[in-house]
């Protein structure tokens, strides 16, 4: 279930548009870098199981991305 933190990281990560670290999304939040970590591994497996979206949360190395699954 998303709560608040979900959604704030995932605002951030969209309205950027580019890679970027856990330090970085949890800075512009207002989180700590471990609870950010955490939220964004729990988007990640969120999006990566939802069908019902084009959307993925890309994970490479430090850096997290939204980007669009290779299907579409």
């Amino acid at each position: 279930m998303k709560t608040d933190e979900h959604r704030k990281v995932e605002a951030v990560l969209f309205a950027v548009g580019k890679e970027m670290t856990a330090e970085e999304v949890g800075r512009l939040c207002s989180l700590d870098e471990h609870k950010t970590a955490v939220l964004l591994q729990e988007l990640h497996t969120e999006y990566e199981h939802n069908v019902a979206s084009a959307l993925t949360l890309q994970h490479n190395d430090k850096f997290w991305k939204f980007t669009v699954k290779d299907a579409y």
